[in-house]
Parts: structure tokens; C-alpha cells; sequence
């Protein structure tokens, strides 16, 4: 296979076998790789291209590089597929062609400071070429180029078409502003201005815990004085930087953390794919950034920090989760937490619990796994705050 052709100031980087570019990029801009450097893995049925970004401006605009790359996609792909092939980008970076997913675009930044100028910004893209199934119309909401027509279009076109069109946008948008890229964008988004479907859904969740409540005595969620005192709750710990990779929004360390399975109360097979079914699979919820976890440590949590805890999750599901008032929230927020300091009572000090998760006739089946440790171990990996 002779290079790739890329425009001037990109750089290729290719990779082979089961390597992630999107985490190899990262890996690279962490290091100070030039910024228009891409990374991508052309092996397998799948196109997996990275591209690094240096901002010169806040997260908050230069997060425009995401509905870029997916505009400089979607021009990409009509110039070489079938007049007859449409393709659909939705808000959360899922790519639609025909109106079927077919792959996906994330982001990472040095920074989540909107504010801030990060040193950095990757974009990942994510492309079914052919179909791994055996039977690949199986699933009709999930397809391949191949089947939609494309199997003409080689992920090599379709990579250098993308860093090309990208860079046409990437003008546009220095020369012009974001009015250009937001016309186009919208022409590209399904069922626009109606309601998100991950907030309805959402709101859904929340009606799912109220009506589906552990049958707790909400006022017994707060133990009287003396039994405070032997409370226990759990916080976020991380052994390694692997959580950082395979959440979309990983929690800090020594955040309390609680199950938080009621995110995923109607989720489907068709919700579980990439780092969605990360958090699905494995996730504790952080209750101070909201982000995933894999593994958590049981320790005393004083009453002040509980009643912290009772306000904040009430407010989340009033914020994010639909309850109709902060009264309607503090009711399953209570139970929530009860639920899990009764799971943390039965464990010493110094347990470390993992969850697991799988999507059953009934529901989301939920089972945890408990690892004890010596409280010296324990206490490398802090339960002091937060080691970022």
C-alpha cells in the first residue's frame, strides 16, 4: 500500500493490529506531538483515524473541531458514495448512513476547563467498513459502507478525503466564524428541535427509580447520631490511569460514589457500544463530578458529608433527571444512597468493590464483587481526595 496523501501541515501515523489510535494520539499529544498529526488504523473492517488539534482558543470554541471533522466527514463520503446515500450526524457524535449507525466521532481535550485554552484536542473517528456479523442485516439499526452500497470506497479514500475536507471547514471556520459550519451541521442532524432523546430518556429514568423505590422508610435513610457514627459509604479509587481511557467522563479519586444503575433503567443492546457500555458494564457514578469508576473503596462517612451527599443527588436528578421539584428528587435520592451504605455495612474498612452489570428479559441484573486489602495498600491509592 503506497502513503497516504495527506494536505500540507498533516502528518500520517499508521498503525497496525488491535492498536487504538485514538489512545495512541492521545498518547502523542500528551508528549507534544505536532498538532495535524494523524493517527489511524486501516486493518480489520473497521477505519480508525485520530486527529490532533492545538487550540488557540477557550475548550468552549474550540470544541467546534467536532461538528468540523463530522461536516469534513460527511462531504468526504458524499464525494465518493452513491448520490443516494445519505448521511446523518447526531448531537452526541453517532454517524448514520441511511439512516443506520455506522460509526461514531469522540473527543478529548487536556483540559475540561471550557474556559481554558487546552493544550490539546483529539478527534476519533470510528467507521464500519464491512460488516463483522455473520449475518449483518440482523440488526436494523446497525450497518457497514458495504452494505449500504459503498464497497467500492476504500478506507484509504475515505481517510484522505476526511483530513481534506476537514481543513476546507477549518478555514471556513477561521475565515468566517461558526455561522458556516452551524448551517451545514444543522442540514446533517435528524429531527431537529425536537426533544433529545438521552434527556426524555432520562426523564423516564427517574420515573423508573420513584416508581420502582426499595421499599425504604425514606426518613430511615438518616440513621439516628449513634448509628452515624458507624456509617459507611464508598469513594472512587484508581489503581491505574485506565478509567481515564474508558469512560467518556471518568470520576475524580475520592469522590463518594454510588451504583447509579439508574441511568441504564431503559437502555437496550442498541445503547451498549463503546464507552457507553464501559459505563454500563462497570461504572460506579461519582456524586461530585457524575463521572464512571470501576472500582471503589468502602470507608466512614461523617453525617455532614451524608447530608451533602442527600442534597446533591436530589438536585441531579431535579438538573438532569426530570424530578418535578427538589422535594419530588430527595425522596429516591435518600433511598439511593440507603440502598448503597447498606451494601457498604455488611464489608470492613478498606474493602474494594467492583460492579457488574448485564442486560437481561427483566432488566439490568446488577451483581458486585468485593476485594479486601490491608489499609496500608489502601492507602497509596488515597482516600484524601483527588490525585489528578
Amino acid at each position: 500500500m503506497s502513503a497516504l496523501q495527506f494536505p500540507p501541515l498533516f502528518q500520517g501515523v499508521p498503525l497496525e493490529g488491535g492498536a487504538d489510535p485514538f489512545e495512541r494520539a492521545t498518547a502523542l499529544a500528551i508528549a507534544g506531538t505536532d498538532p495535524g498529526t494523524v493517527v489511524y488504523n486501516l486493518s480489520g473492517n473497521t477505519l480508525r483515524a485520530s486527529l490532533i488539534f492545538a487550540p488557540e482558543v477557550a475548550l468552549e470554541s474550540a470544541m467546534a473541531m467536532l461538528p468540523i471533522c463530522g461536516v469534513g466527514f460527511q462531504a468526504a463520503l458524499g464525494s465518493l458514495a452513491p448520490p443516494e446515500v445519505a448521511v446523518h450526524l447526531t448531537w452526541d457524535g453517532t454517524i448514520r448512513v441511511n439512516g443506520a449507525v455506522c460509526g461514531a466521532f469522540s473527543v478529548r481535550a487536556a483540559s475540561p476547563d471550557p474556559t481554558a485554552v487546552p493544550n490539546w484536542l483529539v478527534i476519533g473517528l470510528e467507521l464500519a467498513m464491512t460488516s463483522l456479523e455473520d449475518n449483518p442485516g440482523e440488526d436494523p439499526d446497525r450497518t457497514s459502507l458495504q452494505e449500504e452500497g459503498c464497497a467500492e470506497i476504500t478506507a484509504e479514500q475515505l481517510l484522505e478525503g476526511w483530513v481534506r475536507h476537514t481543513l476546507y471547514w477549518i478555514n471556513r471556520w477561521m475565515e468566517e466564524g461558526p455561522q458556516p459550519v452551524h448551517s451545514d451541521w444543522r442540514g446533517l442532524v435528524p429531527s431537529l428541535g425536537e426533544e433529545i432523546r438521552h434527556f426524555c430518556r432520562c426523564r423516564r429514568a427517574f420515573r423508573h427509580v420513584a416508581q420502582n423505590r426499595r421499599r425504604y422508610d425514606p426518613a430511615s435513610a438518616f440513621e439516628p447520631p449513634e448509628r452515624m457514627n458507624e456509617m459507611k459509604l464508598a469513594r472512587a479509587i484508581h489503581l491505574d490511569e485506565s478509567d481515564r481511557n474508558i469512560f467518556f467522563s471518568p470520576a475524580r479519586t475520592g469522590e463518594w460514589c454510588l451504583s447509579g444503575g439508574f441511568e441504564f433503567s431503559d437502555w437496550t443492546e442498541a445503547d451498549l457500544t463503546g464507552k457507553a457500555r464501559q459505563a454500563f458494564t462497570n461504572g460506579w457514578l461519582g456524586l461530585e463530578t457524575f463521572g464512571r469508576v470501576t472500582l471503589v473503596a468502602i470507608t466512614p462517612i461523617e453525617e455532614a458529608e451524608y447530608e451533602e451527599l442527600v442534597t446533591r443527588l436530589c438536585q441531579h436528578f431535579v438538573d438532569v433527571y426530570g424530578a418535578p421539584s427538589l422535594e419530588a428528587g430527595r425522596g429516591v435520592a435518600m433511598e439511593e444512597l440507603k440502598f448503597m451504605a447498606d451494601l457498604c455495612a455488611e464489608h470492613p474498612e478498606n474493602t474494594i468493590v467492583s460492579v457488574q452489570r448485564e442486560l437481561t428479559e427483566e432488566g439490568v441484573r446488577e451483581s458486585y464483587s468485593i476485594i479486601e486489602v490491608p489499609a496500608a495498600e489502601l492507602d497509596l491509592v488515597a482516600m484524601h481526595g483527588d490525585m489528578q
